[in-house]
């Protein structure tokens, strides 16, 4: 199952559009809507090797 999600390839490279694949929730798996997500300014210094 595609999933939209936003990524930076490089260290230098800024955040975009990106395809996760996603496997199928199990049996003792809780599925949830998430409605609105944001970048946190820890992700940014993550993808920058900071």
């Amino acid at each position: 199952m595609p999933t939209k999600a936003f990524a930076a390839h490089s260290e230098t490279s800024p955040l975009g559009p990106f395809s996760i694949q996603r496997r199928e929730p199990r049996p003792v798996n809780v599925e949830i809507d998430i409605l609105f997500c944001r970048v946190c300014h820890s992700d940014i210094h993550i993808a920058r090797n900071e």
